[in-house]
């Protein structure tokens, strides 16, 4: 199978990830190629201080990442833009502030858009990373006349269960063949790491009434399609009713394996989706929280119910995030994840996290 990486947005602990990055994707039989997009600045937290980094050294790692690569046959494109920059497309700064300016028109309304330009730009920043992204990708298949079978869609700052976890090497490699190319291609298709349906009913209520104590409630699902969906432990199909504004599908995508013809709805068309539900919220929402397009999970949720794509979940994970050992956002879980404090350090945490000794 034709296989493309796609990296997007900020290149955070690349220096410490690239190795791992590199061995995930060496998948022997299939041919793989990786398409960059990065912001030329990192940050860790919304509205929190970001610092440049040397886009030159950023090239010489990714080069020095991927020995048994040729750089100019496996990378296919990597680009690093500034905020600023218009080419291709409007700019993320415009993006912004078009936003932020529309946000304004609304202030009669109960949205959240926000006037921030900084949070603005840490909510549209990675998925004008990916779309970006995806364009190049695009062109490469126009250019040489072919489609790649899988995209999967990944950050910097994701990494994976190592082979060291596996008891021979054959096992590690038919456990990555599987989980990146066993998808249907009869339809768009995509494997998620996280499916289920949220109920906000009872904490929307609580909110309207000033109180607190509700939260919302979960159902997770195996499944999804054509509005119908699995729960976990069953093969029977059940219709998606149709749910109250409140009851929101939603799905995981940190790492996001999507047949081609999936890859082009949700990697090409998020902005467009968004739209769609930020009008929802505007029909829908009579307070000023709770909307479904300040929700990055339930945005990725929408996608399902507005096209048709089959959504899989994965249940064996492979993917685990890093975070900055000082600076993380308030509402993250640091449980189940590693902290970044070099290559060294990350490697023996992702060892006892996939060996029983660090869950």
């Amino acid at each position: 199978m034709k296989i493309a990486v796609l990296l997007f947005g900020q290149p955070r602990f690349f220096n410490m990830t690239k190795d791992l990055i590199r061995d995930e994707f060496n998948l022997p039989g299939h041919t793989v190629h990786f398409y960059a997009h990065f912001w030329d600045s990192i940050g860790y937290i919304p509205r929190g201080e970001e610092t440049e980094y040397d886009t030159e050294e950023l090239y010489e790692e990714i080069r020095e990442s991927i020995p048994q690569f040729n750089f100019d046959s496996n990378f296919k494109n990597i680009r690093v833009q500034s905020y600023e920059d218009s080419d291709p497309g409007p700019s993320l700064n415009e993006i912004c502030e078009f936003m932020s300016f529309y946000s304004t028109k609304l202030h009669n309304r109960p949205m959240t858009i926000g006037k921030d330009i900084s949070s603005l730009a840490y909510k549209y920043g990675q998925h004008l990373s990916i779309k970006n992204c995806f364009q190049k990708i695009k062109q490469y298949e126009q250019k040489n006349n072919f489609k790649y079978d899988v995209i999967v869609k990944t950050r910097t700052d994701i990494i994976y269960k190592p082979e060291e976890s596996y008891t021979s090497k054959e096992e590690y490699y038919e456990t990555k063949d599987k989980y990146y190319t066993d998808l249907n291609f009869d339809i768009p298709y995509v494997r998620c790491t996280a499916l289920r349906f949220v109920d906000c009913t009872k904490r929307a209520e609580s909110l309207r009434l000033n109180k607190k104590g509700a939260s919302s409630e979960n159902v997770h699902c195996k499944a999804f399609y054509k509005k119908q969906y699995k729960v976990e432990n069953s093969d029977v199909w059940l219709d998606y009713p149709e749910l109250n504004y409140y009851n929101r599908l939603c799905f995981n995508d940190w790492t996001l394996i999507a047949n081609r013809e999936a890859a082009e709805i949700i990697y090409y068309n998020w902005f467009e989706n968004y739209f769609l539900t930020l009008s929802k919220d505007i029909r829908n929402n009579k307070t000023t929280s709770l909307l479904i397009s300040e929700s990055e999970h339930s945005i990725q949720g929408q996608f399902l119910l507005n096209n048709n794509i089959y959504a899989s979940r994965v249940y064996k994970r492979r993917d685990v995030r890093l975070l900055h050992p000082k600076i993380i956002k308030d509402e993250v879980e640091i449980h189940g994840k590693i902290l970044a404090h070099n290559e060294k350090q990350i490697r023996k945490d992702l060892f006892k996290r996939f060996n029983g000794t660090g869950r």
